[in-house]
């Protein structure tokens, strides 16, 4: 998968964010009985095609204000671990922290830009985060992509704008020091005639 990723990159945005429908609780999430569901793979039909599968790290989590939940103003939308991945991690409800036996190993952070958005992320503890995909005999490829669009700022005309997508890989191997690659810079630019 890491190779592929290398060869083909991110850009047109094929490879899927994993959503799952979330019916219980944050803290149910060990032993509701929609997370003994078995998931269906969502591997990308590219991927597929080339024989390989893949299984979601992280997934996002959305609990619905106003609409599934009356009794909260605006929804809760952030990225966690999969049930899978966690294993015996539980989620420490009073934080955005993930224990296992006492010690935190994952933490959910949201962190403001300069323009006041804020960017989600989930930061796990490496040596936790090894033993979990070595005891799951797997690896960890990591993905990334950055879009960006060139346009003069008095010039609202689309046709004649520049883009650009950047794509960084990460392939965590248990035992192995940590293998990035990148960024991959694809720059295009649309140059329409007028009619």
């Amino acid at each position: 998968m890491y190779e592929y990723l290398v060869e083909n990159r991110l850009e047109g945005r094929w490879m899927n964010d994993y959503h799952k429908e979330k019916r219980q609780y944050l803290g149910e999430d060990g032993w509701a009985p929609i997370v003994a569901k078995p998931r269906d793979p969502d591997t990308p039909s590219r991927l597929s095609e080339v024989g390989l599968e893949t299984r979601p790290a992280i997934e996002e989590y959305l609990w619905e204000g106003n609409i599934l939940d009356c009794s909260i103003d605006e929804g809760l939308n952030f990225y966690t671990l999969t049930h899978e991945l966690a294993g015996p991690a539980r989620w420490k409800g009073d934080r955005t922290d993930w224990v296992d036996e006492d010690h935190v190993v994952c933490r959910a952070v949201t962190v403001p830009d300069a323009a006041g958005r804020d960017h989600s992320v989930l930061i796990a503890d490496p040596a936790w985060l090894e033993r979990r995909l070595a005891d799951l005999d797997m690896e960890l490829v990591i993905g990334t992509l950055g879009e960006k669009k060139a346009a003069a700022e008095d010039d609202d005309d689309d046709r004649a704008m520049s883009w650009s997508d950047i794509t960084y890989a990460g392939l965590l191997v248990p035992g192995r020091p940590l293998q990035v690659t990148g960024p991959f810079v694809n720059v295009q630019r649309i140059v329409e005639e007028s009619p």
